[in-house]
């Protein structure tokens, strides 16, 4: 039997004039679970994900907050795209990422080897994680 563990979704929607557009991804063809199927970014509840410091989202007090800050973490790490807000409160640009180097911060929270705690990085960045939307 597969053991349970708790994970997390986000569903992205834009609203457009031809109508709303829901963002997926489709998981790779050689994955071990659900190769090629189409996903909402997402993934399983991580060890930092329930010790994030409460200044790096926007309430601390929010309900199942580990779960919301292991979906935010999982869909920057599988897509790039940072649910938080920079210090002017802005939503961080594709140059604000890559002034940030947020490739190599998705490469280290890919990297099953790696332990990496991104907290200092979000720190570093003045980024407040949008766990309360």
């Amino acid at each position: 039997m597969t053991p349970l563990f708790d994970a997390a979704t986000i569903v992205l929607l834009r609203d457009r004039p031809a109508g709303t557009q829901v963002f997926m991804l489709r998981r790779h063809a050689a994955s071990s679970f659900m190769a090629g199927a189409w996903v909402f970014p997402g993934g399983k509840l991580e060890a930092g994900d329930s010790t994030l410091p409460g200044n790096l989202v926007d309430d601390p007090h929010t309900p199942d907050l580990a779960l919301r800050v292991a979906a935010i973490r999982e869909t920057f790490e599988e897509c790039g795209i940072l649910l938080g807000r920079l210090p002017g409160g802005g939503h961080p640009t594709i140059d604000d990422l890559r002034a940030m180097d947020a490739e190599g911060a998705r490469r280290r929270l890919n990297d099953r080897e790696d332990a990496w705690d991104w907290a200092p990085w979000l720190a570093s960045h003045g980024i407040v994680l949008e766990v309360a939307s």
